[in-house]
């Protein structure tokens, strides 16, 4: 026997919610349907110029890094995953591919540059048509290049700073790169590519990374100029 009121509280899940009636909820609820009419445009425009180059829709694919996320006692990395799977893999209108979240090993992506992004020397004798690399194939000792980034230090400030890194000059010219974007661009190259680049890549008797700073392995830390002029620096304020 069924408790009476045990059914009150349930929703039904195709009833409308009713909206709010306070001001703060009208505009709430405007700023939603806004950006709800907002992304439907720009998924259909994309879909338009997607079939003007491709003659088909594309799918999009988002990469997700397979690591925990320090979130200081917010969302935990299975729970950002499942939001993200549940935007991302929806049906997106007639004639639109479903997206999808492929899961990406992390290993090496912020340490290790974007820009540098050519074939190791050690890999032109393998045969690239096959879809992986030789079973028990390991490139010899000392034939990898690292490609590493070199942390940033402030004159000014006399410290690291958090979140900068210098791609040193080969060949292309030195350029400052933001860590996070190099690591999701560096994620985006292992999806995207056949066999995972070498400088990313994981085996038994790989040798641990050099440790940051000064015992960098003989790059050290990059010095950004963020130090006034000492003619700057001496200047008095002028009197009001």
């Amino acid at each position: 026997m069924a408790k009476k009121g045990s059914g009150k509280h349930k929703k039904d899940p195709g009833k409308k919610q009713k909206a709010s009636r306070s001001p703060q909820g009208k505009q709430r609820q405007e700023r939603r349907d806004g950006w709800t009419t907002r992304r439907r445009q720009l998924e259909e425009e994309m879909a338009e110029v997607s079939m003007e180059r491709h003659g088909r829709a594309k799918q999009l694919v988002v990469f997700f890094g397979a690591a925990s996320i320090g979130t200081r006692g917010g969302w935990g990395a299975d729970a950002v995953l499942r939001a993200c799977c549940k935007v991302v893999c929806r049906p997106r209108g007639a004639g639109q591919l479903w997206g999808r979240v492929v899961l990406v090993d992390e290993h090496r992506t912020i340490r290790v540059s974007s820009a540098v992004n050519g074939q190791q020397p050690c890999e032109e004798e393998l045969d690239h048509e096959q879809p992986t690399r030789p079973a028990g194939w390991k490139p010899p000792a000392g034939q990898v290049d690292l490609r590493l980034l070199r942390p940033a230090w402030s004159q000014q400030r006399d410290q690291p700073v958090r979140g900068l890194m210098w791609c040193p000059p080969a060949p292309q010219p030195g350029r400052w790169l933001d860590r996070d974007c190099n690591a999701a661009l560096n994620m985006q190259r292992i999806g995207e590519s056949r066999w995972r680049p070498l400088e990313l890549c994981y085996w038994p008797d790989q040798g641990a990374m050099p440790a940051k700073g000064q015992d960098y392995s003989g790059l050290g830390y990059k010095r950004l100029r963020d130090k006034p002029p000492k003619a700057q620096q001496q200047q008095q304020p002028v009197a009001q």
